[in-house]
This record gives structure tokens, sequence and C-alpha cells, in this order.
């Protein structure tokens, strides 16, 4: 089993959230292991009247992916009001289809007093081409006034199993080893000893 990161790489729709001092919303958003709590982040509030709001992203992938048996979104941020917590949930084909919905408990803060959490989707049985479509939503919870979110870095821990290729897969070259009729010409059935063995 192996383990990696991926990030946020790209804007889904609805980016119904604001942004501070950058463009396009994953921008917002520090890349791991960078946080800056300060400058650049993603924002809700009832002012705005964005209860309900959504904020969709698109990740980053890996290489080399067998099989994904579980994904960890840490979220770093908070929430302005105790109990107002927005939710998170997942998607692996670009935001066609969610799941897997949870509270994302951001600690209550503000100003720079942020904090992390996470969400843990386990039991998985994604292939390759899932996690290159992945995708996390977080709808905003901010109902009545001085309610709201702020998130400032977002990043998945991918837990995995590596495609196996070679001797060890058991085709050498992306051949079976049943499927070899001959060696360098001459057919299987007539090679009597292989370095004497």
């Amino acid at each position: 089993m192996v383990t990696d990161t991926i990030i946020p790489d790209t804007d889904l729709a609805p980016n119904a959230w604001h942004v501070n001092q950058c463009v396009l919303h994953h921008d917002c958003l520090d890349e791991y292991p960078l946080l800056d709590v300060i400058l650049d982040y993603i924002h809700c509030s009832e002012l705005s009247a964005q209860d309900g709001a959504q904020e969709c992203f698109g990740f980053d992938t890996l290489a080399d992916v067998d099989e994904v048996t579980q994904i960890r979104i840490y979220t770093n941020g908070c929430t302005y009001t105790a109990g107002k917590l927005p939710e998170i949930e997942i998607s692996w084909d670009n935001g066609s289809n969610w799941e897997g919905l949870q509270q994302c408990n951001l600690p209550v803060g503000g100003g720079g007093e942020e904090g992390e959490t996470d969400n843990t989707w386990g039991s998985l049985s994604k292939t390759q081409s899932q996690l290159n479509a992945f995708a996390v939503r977080y709808t905003a919870d901010c109902p009545v006034k001085n309610d709201g979110h702020r998130i400032n870095r977002v990043y998945a821990l991918v837990w995995y199993t590596e495609v196996v290729e070679g001797w060890a897969a058991g085709k050498p070259l992306g051949v079976a080893p049943a499927d070899i009729a001959k060696v360098m010409g001459v057919a299987i059935a007539d090679i009597a000893k292989v370095k004497g063995v």
C-alpha cells in the first residue's frame, strides 16, 4: 500500500463562494504543505446570502495507480459560528455524481484563528481513471447573521496499490508466460535447460 497527496488544481462549477486576493478559486487555496491564513482564501457568509452556496474543485492526480482504497481530505479554515459547519462530499467523475456527504468540522475562528480538520472515505475500490476525475464539493451552512466559513488550504491523502508490471505480475514485458511460444527463435517445448536448470 502506498500513500501520496493530491491538491486542487481546477475550478468546477459551481464556485459560489467569494475569493480573497485571487481570481481562480483553487488559486486561493495554499498548496500543501504551505499555509498562509492571511492573504488568500475562499469564504462565504450570510451577509452575502450564501447559505447553501457551493464550492467545487477538481484535483491533480497520481500515476501507476491500480486501486484506490481510501482517501482523506484535509481542510484548513474556520467557521464563524459554533455548530454552523459546511458539508463536504466527493466525486469520482468530475462532479457529475456526488457521494459520501459528511460534515466538515472546522473550528470556530477567524482572523488568523483557523485550524485543520479531516474527512475520510474508506473501503473504496476506485481506478486510475476515477482518481483522474476526483473532485470535492463544499456546501455552506450560514443561514443567520454573522454565520460564515473560510477555507485556506485543501489537500487529499490517497491510499492506493500500484500497478505491478514485469515478472512480479507474471507478465515479463507485458506478455504472460503461457503466451510465449519461442525464445530467440527456439520453441519453448524444445528448450531443455536454462543455465543448467
